[in-house]
Order: C-alpha cells, then structure tokens, then sequence
C-alpha cells in the first residue's frame, strides 16, 4: 500500500476511509489508509470500488465538493457512500469517504412517505396547511391536478391580512375568534382558496404544537372543501322547512328568517310585513268542501311566490292565514298586485276569492324592531281592513281603530291547548287541518295527528306501515306509544314474501279492517304469523288498510294493551275513518319531489361506480334473501379488493382509477340484479356484493371473471398489475351479514402473495384457525 500522502499512521486510525486518487477516467487510485482496504475497497485496489451505474457520478468532479455513490463492500451487502473531495494538486485528488447508508435509507423512505402522503392529499382534496406562531407565517400544501407534486403557497407575515383575502368577509370575525380557541373543534367558514373561482365552504381542522413554556408554538392541520356537504343541508333543511306542499316557509321556519334579516341589518328600517287573510274562507269549506279548500289555499300560496318580490320571505301562518316580509320599501306596488291576483282565483264562473292584507311598514320603527312587533303593527292594520268591507290593504298609522282582541290566529299557544277534549264534537277533517297548521313540519304534523287519534280511540301502540307491493318491502313510516320507555321503530324496514304481501291486499279489498284473531292469520307464512302472535301478546290488535290502484298502501295497526277493552265493530267502522282521512294526509306528504329524489339517489347509490351504497347493499341483502328461500335458493357473500391499484393510481391517475373500479361494476352486475348487489367502499378498492346461487358451478364463473377483467384491464394499462381476489361465503338461515363478510375475507387473507387473480370459499376447516 502507498504511502505517498498517508505516512502518518493517525489516518490509519480515522473512522472513515481516506483515499487519494488520479483525477481522470481510470479513478486510479495513489493512495488510502488501512480503513478504505479492509472496509469499502472490496478487493479492488486497482481504483475506486463504485457500482457500474454510479461511475459517471465521478466522471467530471470540477467543481465538486462531494458527491454520492453506491459499492460492494466486502461482507457483500451493498452501501452508499458518502465523498468530501479536496484538489491535492493538478491531478491528484484526496477523498474523505464516510457510510451514510442509514441516512440514504431514510431519505428514500422520506420519499416514499412524502409520496404517499402527496397522493392520499391529492385523493382526499384536502389541503394541508402549517401555521408558525411566532415567526407569523403560513404555508398551504395545495393539491393541482395534473401534477405529481403538491404546490406549495408561503404566506409570511401579516398573515391575518393574507387569511382575510381567502375569507369570506362575513366569516372574517368568526374565523379570527376562533382561530387559536383550542376548544373549538373545527371551524367551518367561506374561502376563496387558490385555484378557486368562487368562495366555498371549508372546514379547518387543527392541531396545536406548544413549546417547553406552553406557549402556542405551531398549528396545523387540513382545510376540506364541504361545499357539496354544506348544499346538500341546506336542501335537507328546506325539506324541513318548506311546505312540500304549498312551497312557502312554515310559520317557525319564517319567523326565523325574518328575525335574522332583521338582527344582520340593525341600520335599515326598509323592509315591511304583510299579514294576509283569505276573505270568507269558512264559506269556501262549507260549501265546496275541505279538499276544495286545500287547493284554495295552494293556489293563494302560488300567487303570493309569484306577485311578490323575488326575494321576499313568503310563509304559513296556519289555516287560511300568510305573511310576506318584503326586504325593500315597495310596498304599495307588491300589496296591489297580492290583492289584484288573489281575486283573479275563480270558484265558479260567479264567484271569486278575495283577500285583506294589514301591512307594517318597518320605518315607523325608531329602536331596531323584531318579528313580534312587526306582527302586532300588520295584525292592527289588518283588523281595520276587515271592518272596512274587506278585499284590500291597510297599513298601520296610529289613527287606526282595532279592539284589544287579535285578527290573526296565534300559533304560539301551548299544545296542551290542543287536546283531544277540545276536538270532541268538531270535523276530524278540521282537526287534521289545524293540527297540521300548527306543526313545525310534516313529521311533527303526522304525530300530533297520531297523539289525537290515540287518544280519541284509546290506542296505546300506534304503528303505520307502507306496504310496496311492487317490491315486497314493509317501512314502518310512524310509530307511536303511551309507554315513555317505548323505543320508536320507524324507519325500519324489511322485505317479505310475496304471498304475505298478496294475502295483505287481497284481505283489505274485501274486509278494510280488522280484529286480529287465530282465524285470520291462516294463509300467511310463518314469518308474518310469528309476527302476529307477537302482536297478540301485547293486547288486542287491529288491521286497517285502504287499498288503492298503486304500487303501494298503508296499514295502521292499532293496539289497545291487555285485554281488558276489547274493540267494538262501532269503533273499527270510525277508526277506519279515520285513517282514510291519514292516508289521504300521508299520500300528500309522502310524495318526493325532486330535490327529494336527487338526496335519495346519493344516499343509496355510490356516485363513482352507480352501484348500492353500503347502507343500502345491507338493505338489499334482505330482499335477495327473501328471493333465494322462496326459489329454494342459497345466498353467498363475496369480499373483493385489489392488488397493485395504489401503483396504478400512481401511474395513470386517481381517475383512470375511478373508471377501472366502473368497469368492474359492469363486468360482474347482470341486467337481471334480482340475482346480484353490489357495493364499493368508498376512498378504498373493496367491493362487497351478493348473489343467488343453485349449485357451486357460479364460484367458476366468478373465478374466470377475475382473471378474464384483470386480463382485461393489464392489456388495456400497458405496465399494470392488477389482481382481483375475492373470498365467498355461503350465509346462512338468520345468520348475519357483517359476519359472512368477515369470513369471506379471512378466507381471502389466507392466500398470500398471489400472482393472478383468483376466488376462495369459505371452509371452516381450512379457514378458522389460519393465521391472517
């Protein structure tokens, strides 16, 4: 060994290795201490030991301070290599090499961590933002689509400034209130982020770094766009909100908007309230009837949308009673067209509708007024306009004569006013009608409508269902009882076999109602007759149902517990009534409107692949089991998911991706779905699905489909490797779903490392005590 620059045995000491070597293409090397040849040299005391594919890392070291390589040492194992160069002289160059192997190691799985974390970022749309306290800045961590890498936005300074320019300024304050409250969970407010057209909803997540002092030191934490979740609750709370029927706020629902206008504007008195009564309205039911009514009532409804201003506050009192708050002083133009149109409504070809409207105009007010003032002005004024010959409008002044007795109904009367005493000797139509009035929404209407018929009948379990005789399925749309420890099944719902159903309707066709008794279950299955002698139990039961042309009908089924007031044939005929007058109510409010259909088509299908959601699927289930027993039929569960779709989505993008997950849908769901359901769990590649089977040739099939779609897509995605493995279970009578699919996958896991796609069924024998 040479040792023309090492003569001084304190470099064969050094941990690390020294070497000295000619600065051209031969890397020959001069000279090196003991550390180079016993550790990295590797045999090689020619030149330097450098991997193939690194050696033109070296090739040109001009200007170099350092560089890094990859060698063989001398135990075999391959290490990185880390060379701080120095110019000895014009040709000779000296090398201080250490092992940063580990730290390469780290680097590399950084990198890899980094990648993930950018893919998982640009699949959830999140955006990842880190705010330093004291060095006030931000940055934002931006998913672009199209590239690989996230954009990265710094923010320094004045970073309140910056923030305003994202925030919607209505948001502003609440956004810096709550910023750094540590309780708050998250905060939701309205960003224009960068990329973005528009201000949207957004939900801020935090986290919370202190120093050793407790001081507030770093936040940080993603920022999510829920402007789809934010649309789809405002449409819920319509819904909710709205009258379905006459499309105008219920009477809650408007009063609370108008205070809101109110308390957002404290410097503007331009706004005004109409209060709106439909002349003789009791004249109009009598003689026309209630339903004729309704309509009446649906057709001011309308008018009053349309001869008002766009933005106008449009709502129900209650009966034949509205309001409109106008958020503009216009108020003699809309007042004049409410009147003109309302008397364009024709009852007959000599009859017509009037209306009286008693307005309170909001610059009469000195101090900030709410809703309850506004009401008291417009009710006064609309005292003076019935007493002077009706059919127009007033507006309040202080020469106005009124008596001390309200015009308007008062809604705000405690429901203990509205008890059945009260209602004894009146219309139950009416009573509908009022009870409904007064009700915050259609579900509130429906119970105070259930309590009055309950108690008017001395019912003490009060249960309606919406028989679908089209697809077998029984919902529990209400459910009432006089226990307060009773728990309320509506909602529930269950498919059952098609005998039942048929023996249901063709018994109501003939016989509307009736007393449960052993006579009268015989013809149904076991199943319902399970169910019936559980009814018996609690006391005695009755049936009612009207059965109409449609796909659907409603059956009541009263119980009066124990068997101490047994029902009287009187009392079935009235309670039958009764529940015509339900079914009329229920059919009105039960219709979906479009809004309606739209929620429903996102809470039962996944709007990537079209196929169930997993709510959904587990309903479908139900029917699919109902169809297997009564074709003598078996029910497998199936447990699917995929390899190397975390690649792919790499390569070809999270869209690609998307489409792949689409096709699978396809491929695997018939026409006839009677014999298969299927759901995707959303953010992931599993799909859960279900199928009628007779004998185990289906398992074939579904093995062949595997490889054929796996096939299919690697030819179509030159470079791809996608696997599709899928485990099967054969569910059993009454056994549960969740845990046939738990099986399916153990069955599954148990196939390691697969190099083709393939299916597994279940065998406990095989499967139950294998590792996973």
């Amino acid at each position: 060994m040479l040792k023309k620059y090492f003569e001084d045995d304190s470099y064969n000491i050094m941990p690390c290795g020294v070497v000295a070597f000619q600065n051209d293409s031969t890397l020959k090397i001069i000279s090196a201490n003991d550390y180079y040849y016993s550790t990295y040299a590797n045999g090689n005391f020619e030149s330097l030991n450098i991997c193939e594919e690194d050696k033109n890392i070296i090739a040109d070291l001009k200007d170099k301070n350092e560089v890094v390589y990859k060698c063989i040492v001398s135990d075999g194992s391959i290490r990185y290599i880390c060379m701080h160069l120095t110019k000895y002289n014009e040709n000779d160059i000296l090398g201080i090499l250490m092992d940063v192997t580990e730290q390469h190691t780290n680097l590399v799985r950084m990198k890899d961590e980094r990648r993930c974390f950018t893919f998982a970022l640009k699949s959830s749309k999140n955006i990842v933002f880190e705010h330093n306290v004291a060095d006030d800045n931000m940055t934002l961590y931006i998913p672009v689509k199209g590239q690989t890498e996230l954009k990265k936005l710094s923010i320094p300074n004045n970073t309140e400034d910056a923030v305003y320019e994202l925030t919607d300024k209505r948001d502003y304050g609440y956004l810096k209130e709550n910023i750094y409250n540590e309780k708050v969970e998250n905060i939701s407010v309205r960003m224009k982020l960068p990329g973005n057209k528009n201000y949207e909803w957004h939900r801020i997540f935090r986290n919370f770094e202190h120093d050793e002092k407790g001081n507030l030191k770093r936040i940080f934490g993603t920022i999510t766009n829920i402007e789809d979740e934010k649309h789809h609750e405002k449409e819920l709370k319509e819904k909710i909100e709205i009258d379905p029927v006459l499309h105008v706020y219920n009477r809650n629902a408007g009063v609370e908007r108008i205070n809101e206008y109110i308390k957002s504007n404290p410097e503007s008195r331009d706004y005004a309230l109409f209060v709106i009564d439909i002349d003789d309205f009791k004249n109009i039911n009598d003689t026309y009837g209630h339903l004729y009514g309704d309509t009446v009532i649906a057709m001011v409804a309308e008018m009053l949308n349309k001869a008002t201003d766009d933005d106008a506050i449009v709502g129900r009192y209650g009966g034949d009673e509205f309001f409109v708050f106008l958020k503009s002083s216009r108020i003699a133009e809309n007042a004049d067209r409410v009147v003109d149109n309302v008397c364009k409504i024709n009852i007959s070809e000599d009859k017509r509708i009037t209306c009286s409207v008693g307005v309170a105009d909001g610059r009469i007010f000195e101090e900030v007024p709410n809703y309850k003032a506004l009401f008291s002005k417009a009710d006064k004024a609309l005292y003076s306009t019935k007493k002077n010959g009706k059919a127009h409008w007033e507006i309040y002044n202080e020469n106005i004569v009124y008596d001390n007795s309200s015009h308007a109904i008062d809604y705000e009367v405690e429901d203990a006013e509205n008890s059945t005493e009260l209602f004894k000797t009146r219309d139950m139509m009416k009573v509908f009608l009022e009870l409904s009035s007064s009700a915050k929404n259609s579900d509130d209407a429906m119970y105070k409508i259930i309590r009055y018929v309950a108690e008017k009948f001395d019912i003490d379990w009060f249960q309606i269902m919406k028989v679908n005789t089209k697809e077998d399925l029984i919902t529990i749309s209400y459910e009432w009882c006089s226990d307060p420890k009773f728990q309320n099944n509506a909602g529930k719902r269950g498919y059952y076999a098609h005998s039942d159903i048929e023996h249901f309707k063709e018994f109501f066709e003939k016989y509307p109602v009736f007393i449960l008794s052993n006579e009268k279950i015989n013809g149904f299955s076991l199943k319902f007759q399970r169910e019936f002698e559980k009814n018996k139990k609690n006391g005695e039961v009755v049936y009612n149902a009207n059965i109409t042309t449609g796909d659907s009908f409603f059956m009541f089924v009263c119980t009066r517990f124990g068997y101490e007031n047994p029902w009287q044939i009187e009392e079935c005929v009235e309670l039958n009534m009764a529940t015509k007058l339900m079914t009329m109510y229920i059919s009105q409010s039960d219709k979906e409107t479009e809004n309606e259909k739209k929620l429903r088509k996102i809470i039962d299908y996944d709007r990537k692949t079209s196929c169930y959601t997993i709510a959904k699927f587990y309903e479908q289930i139900g029917r699919l089991r109902k169809f297997a027993e009564e074709k003598d039929e078996q029910v497998a569960l199936l447990h699917t998911d995929f390899s190397g779709m975390l690649d792919f989505n790499e390569r070809f993008g999270q869209i690609e991706g998307d489409k792949v997950f689409t096709e699978f849908v396809n491929c695997i769901l018939p026409s006839d779905n009677d014999y298969n359901i299927i759901t995707h769990i959303d953010g992931a590649d599993i799909f859960f699905s279900a199928f009628r089977f007779k004998n185990l040739e289906s398992f074939d099939k579904i093995d062949a489909l595997n490889k054929q779609f796996s096939k299919m897509i690697n030819e179509k995605y030159p470079g791809a490797h996608i696997i599709v493995k899928t485990g099967i279970y054969v569910l059993k009578t009454n056994e549960v779903v969740g845990v046939g699919l738990d099986k399916a996958l153990k069955a599954k896991k148990t196939v390691k490392n697969p190099t083709e796609s393939f299916c597994i069924v279940y065998d406990k024998d095989k499967h139950e005590n294998s590792r996973c």
